[in-house]
Formats: C-alpha cells, structure tokens, sequence
C-alpha cells in the first residue's frame, strides 16, 4: 500500500512539474517569434482540434492568423462557429495590425542618417546611410 500512494505522489508532482513547464513555455512563447499552436490548448482549443489543425499543416499560431475562414472550415471538424472562435483567440495572442502612413511617417522621422565621409556617396544615398537599416555599396574600385 505504501508503494502504491508513493507512486501516486510521484506521479502527481510528475504531472505538477508538467503544468510549471508548460506555464513557464506559455510564458515564453510570447517573447518568442513563432508561437506553438499547442499553446492554443490554454485558450480553451480541444487537443482534437489542435490534431486535425496540425494534420493540415498550422503548426504555428501565426499560421492560423494568416488562414481565412474559408481554409480552416476545409478541416474536417472545424465548423464556421470553431474557426471564428479559433480566430478571435489567435489575435488576441498575436494581433496582425496595420499601420497607418501617418504612423509609418512618424516612425520614419526618427530615422538618423550617418555619414559616409563622402559628399558625393552621401548625395546619391541622399543624406547617407539610414540607421535601422541594411545597406550595401558595390562596385568597381578605381
């Protein structure tokens, strides 16, 4: 009998340690880039579901985001009602939002140009060269 509620207790602080590492995953996964869909499991998705979505190829949360309506009601068992709902969860983890130009102009004030000890250089590149930004120079060396 000892042996067995000894099981139980192991088992249960298994399960326990579980839970924490997946609370500490959930936690994480919204620092992260991509976002398992598994962690659509603490929103309420059944683990069915979460099978069939993944049978089809949205193994990313942002992947459902991107999906329409249409093309997760083509999954067996995911009526109009579930992809809606599946919807509204997936933005609330990770909203897709666009800006508007007066924003985007806003954010392209604080662009800094630098310098490139050359002021025909800096005339063509128009002031420089942008921070932020990714910028390659090529060409023949006289």
């Amino acid at each position: 009998m000892a042996a067995t509620s000894k099981q139980k207790s192991n088992s249960s602080d298994d399960s326990a340690s579980k839970y924490q590492n997946s609370e500490s995953n959930h936690e994480s996964a919204k620092d992260s880039t991509f976002t398992h869909i598994n962690d659509l499991q603490w929103h309420g998705i059944s683990e069915s579901d979460l099978e069939r979505l993944l049978e089809n190829g949205f193994c990313t949360v942002q992947s459902i985001s991107h999906a329409t309506v249409r093309k997760l009601m083509e999954i067996r068992g995911i009526s109009e009602e579930k992809a809606l709902k599946l919807k509204a969860i997936v933005n609330d983890i990770c909203p897709i939002g666009f800006k508007s130009a007066k924003a985007v102009g806003k954010e392209r004030e604080k662009v800094v140009m630098i310098s490139t000890g050359s002021k025909d250089l800096d005339a063509i590149l128009n002031g420089g060269i942008e921070t932020g930004s990714l910028t390659e120079v090529f060409g023949e060396f006289r």
